[in-house]
């Protein structure tokens, strides 16, 4: 039931956060209208850093949907998972990617309407994101550590000899 509701909550998140892109973007994209010299390669980048970051969070929400499915079905402790953690770790990278690339075009606009909250706000962002993927590769690490040591903590069957 629980790996249930997370499935639902990781697609309202995955909505919000497109929803959400989406409006930032068009924002975005007027505000870098007004910027004057930069304009158009400000619109290029932003829109180019944002097609990425909703692309990568739209993967990201469907590996965490498979991680949902492998614990529902209590497989937590299988290759699977590790090859899940492992497509989410990638895809969270992706995500930083896209939110690295959109750091200029977000402090032109920023520049030009004296805005610095905005600059902060992508960097709270970025290092978000980037956390996650860091989490993502610790429990990676950690469940194949408790692969080797449930291997080397399992008991030997006594060898029996030839008389």
């Amino acid at each position: 039931m629980k790996s249930r509701l997370m499935k639902l909550v990781s697609l309202i998140a995955c909505g919000s956060v497109v929803g959400f892109g989406s409006l930032v973007t068009w924002l975005l994209w007027q505000m870098a209208a007004d910027t004057g010299n930069n304009r158009l390669a400000a619109q290029i980048a932003l829109i180019l850093g944002l097609v990425i970051v909703i692309g990568g969070f739209i993967f990201c929400t469907i590996q965490a949907w498979r991680l949902f499915s492998i614990i529902n079905l209590e497989a937590t402790f299988r290759y699977q998972t590790l090859s899940v953690l492992n497509w989410l770790k990638r895809g969270m990278l992706v995500v930083t990617i896209g939110l690295l690339i959109d750091w200029w075009p977000v402090y032109v606009v920023a520049n030009h309407n004296s805005s610095p909250i905005m600059i902060l706000i992508i960097v709270i962002i970025t290092v978000l994101f980037g956390s996650v993927a860091i989490l993502a590769a610790m429990f990676q690490d950690i469940l194949i550590t408790s692969h080797i040591l449930s291997h080397d903590s399992s008991p030997k069957k006594p060898v029996k000899k030839d008389q």
